[in-house]
């Protein structure tokens, strides 16, 4: 685990993502008037934050829906483009910090990850694990659904193992996310 962690911080410090924002986004920032201008990861993690928000959004207040829903969803929102290796590096840079109880590095870490890959079936995994961390059992519950939606083949194993977690917040989401999926099928 010490090794994913020193590696995600290596790639997050020498990141390139941290320079690729674009003109609207330097725009949106000076309009904002902040000085010096925001960190470019914080503008890669508003888009991704906008992104998550609205597929929590309707997975909390609409009936289930799909992965091409999602991909419907994603489209609204104009992103950086970027490979899907670098979503899973920041998806793992997120996990390690997860791992550290470093929950705001992480949330925006996975934020990142699922902006630039919205159908990543661990980041929301970890995004649901971050959630109910910080007791917001409704979003752990949202993004552990997600999960299911995303990859729905291991989703029910995944979901069982989260019940053995020591943590009982963890346990708890997962739960309720196996009863939910009972109640759907």
């Amino acid at each position: 685990m010490v090794v994913v962690v020193l590696a995600a911080n290596y790639f997050h410090i020498f990141s390139p993502a941290k320079e690729a924002v674009s003109d609207e986004q330097k725009a949106a920032t000076e309009e904002s008037g902040e000085e010096g201008g925001a960190d470019p990861a914080m503008a890669i993690d508003s888009s991704g934050r906008e992104l998550v928000e609205s597929i929590l959004t309707a997975q909390i207040n609409g009936p289930a829906f799909s992965a091409d829903d999602i991909k419907a969803i994603a489209v609204k929102y104009e992103r950086v483009p970027a490979s899907p290796a670098h979503a899973r590096h920041l998806s793992d840079l997120g996990a390690g910090e997860l791992a550290s109880d470093d929950l705001e590095s992480a949330e925006l870490h996975t934020f990142e990850s699922l902006g630039q890959d919205p159908l990543r079936a661990v980041a929301w995994g970890n995004l649901g694990l971050i959630y109910a961390k910080k007791e917001e059992k409704e979003k752990a519950v949202a993004c552990l659904l997600i999960r299911k939606t995303v990859s729905p083949k291991e989703a029910t194993a995944y979901l069982k193992s989260l019940k053995a977690d020591k943590n009982s917040l963890i346990h708890d989401a997962a739960e309720e996310a196996l009863k939910e999926i009972s109640t759907q099928q």
